[in-house]
């Protein structure tokens, strides 16, 4: 064989060993990149959503409070006005987060907590704000342990993605050692 044609050859196997890990290479960042959107839109971005919900929540429960009542406004008497609306707003903004949660690639076990927090909102939001000070309390607490029962949930699913993540990243860097 001549020195041309090993050269030739040489080349070829050089190049295509070249072209071999450039596709293992690309792989390996699809695979990651992969990896990273179902952590962001699978793990935090749900777990950020129902954290704010619980925000949302618990700013409620502050403002009606019995420690935060007047002492002339009735425990049973109707809100009105401004109390109204702003319980309205806050239902219609936590029903909101819960809405961009569930529409996430998330597990059945979330998505299962979650859509359960759809009842203490859809009462609140069927009365039109017409509900009691105590009432507000007894709707937002339950949405408050609905909520804390999700986060339980949407935390335990993020650790798992991190394990599911460390796994597939440690295979991969085995594989191309």
């Amino acid at each position: 064989m001549s020195i041309n044609l090993r050269l030739l050859v040489g080349s070829f196997i050089f190049a295509s060993l070249t072209l071999v890990f450039a596709a293992f290479s690309y792989d390996s960042q699809l695979v990651s990149l992969e990896l990273a959107r179902k952590l962001y839109d699978g793990g935090s971005a749900p777990l950020s959503r129902l954290e704010i919900a619980k925000e949302k929540t618990a700013v409620i429960q502050l403002r009606f409070s019995p420690a935060a009542d007047d002492s002339s406004e009735n425990d049973e008497a109707r809100l009105q006005g401004k109390s109204a609306g702003e319980i309205m707003l806050a239902a219609s903004s936590i029903m909101s987060e819960i809405r961009q949660v569930l529409s996430a690639d998330v597990s059945p076990d979330l998505r299962r907590a979650v859509g359960a927090l759809r009842y203490p909102l859809s009462r609140i939001e069927a009365s039109e704000g017409n509900l009691s000070r105590g009432a507000v309390r007894r709707e937002f607490a339950a949405l408050w342990l609905g909520l804390e029962g999700a986060v339980t949930v949407a935390r335990a699913d993020l650790a798992e993605l991190r394990g599911q993540t460390s796994d597939a990243i440690e295979s991969a860097r085995a594989s191309g050692e």
